[in-house]
C-alpha cells in the first residue's frame, strides 16, 4: 500500500533526478524546487554528491570609523569557501545588537526558516547582544534544524555542552552591553555634577 507521504516523496525524488540528468554536461547544478532551496549537486567520478549551503549574517554598530562590515563579510566568505560551503545569501545590518528589530536580521530568520541550512557569523555577538533575544534565537535554531557556525568560537548546539557554551557566551554578550551602559550613566552623572555635561550630540546613536 502506497501512502500519500511516500507518494509525495517519490514525486520529489523524481523531479530532482529529472533536473539533474538534464544538466549532466555541467559540473555543477543548482536547483530551486517548490518549497525552498535544495542542495547543489556535483558530478564527481560519475557519482552525485551534495555541497553544503550557507547563509552569512554580518552586523556592525553605527560607528563606521571603527568597524567595517565589508571586511566582516569578506572574512566570512573566505572561511566558507575554504570549508567547502556554497554561499546562498548574505544579510547585513548596521545597527545595535541590543534589539532584534533589524531589517537584515529579520529577513535572515525568515529565509533560513524557509530554507534550513548553515548560518555563518564571525562571532555570535553579531547576532545579538540581548540575553533574551539570544534565548529565543537558540530555540529558533534548534526547532528549524539550523546549523550555527561561528568563525571565532566553537559552537555546537547539537550537544548539551555546546548549548551550555552558547548560553554562557550569550550571557557574556549581554553583560558587556549592561556594563557599558552603567559606565556611561556614571560618567554622565559625574559630568553633570562638574557642570561639563552638554548632552548627546545631535544625531548620535547607540554604538554597541
Amino acid at each position: 500500500m502506497i501512502t500519500k507521504r511516500s507518494h509525495n516523496k517519490k514525486n520529489l525524488m523524481c523531479k530532482m533526478s529529472h533536473l539533474f540528468f538534464q544538466n549532466t554536461n555541467s559540473d555543477k547544478i543548482t536547483h530551486k524546487l517548490e518549497g525552498g532551496i535544495y542542495p547543489s549537486f556535483w558530478l564527481k567520478n560519475n557519482k552525485m554528491e551534495t555541497t553544503k549551503n550557507v547563509t552569512i549574517y554580518a552586523r556592525i554598530s553605527t560607528n563606521k570609523e571603527k568597524q567595517n562590515i565589508k571586511q566582516q563579510v569578506e572574512y566570512c566568505k573566505k572561511w566558507a569557501k575554504r570549508e567547502g560551503y556554497e554561499i546562498i545569501k548574505v544579510f547585513k545590518d548596521e545597527k545595535t545588537g541590543k534589539s532584534n528589530e533589524r531589517i537584515g536580521y529579520q529577513k535572515m530568520l525568515k529565509f533560513i526558516k524557509q530554507n534550513p541550512m548553515t548560518l555563518l557569523v564571525q562571532d555570535t555577538d553579531r547576532l545579538t547582544r540581548d540575553f533574551y533575544d539570544g534565548v529565543e534565537l537558540e530555540k529558533f535554531i534548534l526547532e528549524n534544524k539550523i546549523t550555527l557556525k561561528s568563525i571565532s568560537e566553537n559552537i555546537d548546539l547539537e550537544s548539551p555542552n555546546g548549548r551550555l557554551m552558547f548560553r554562557i557566551k550569550n550571557a557574556l554578550n549581554a553583560q558587556y552591553v549592561e556594563n557599558l551602559v552603567q559606565k556611561i550613566k556614571v560618567g554622565v552623572a559625574r559630568a553633570k555634577v562638574e557642570g561639563k555635561y552638554k548632552g548627546r550630540k545631535k544625531g548620535s546613536k547607540n554604538k554597541i
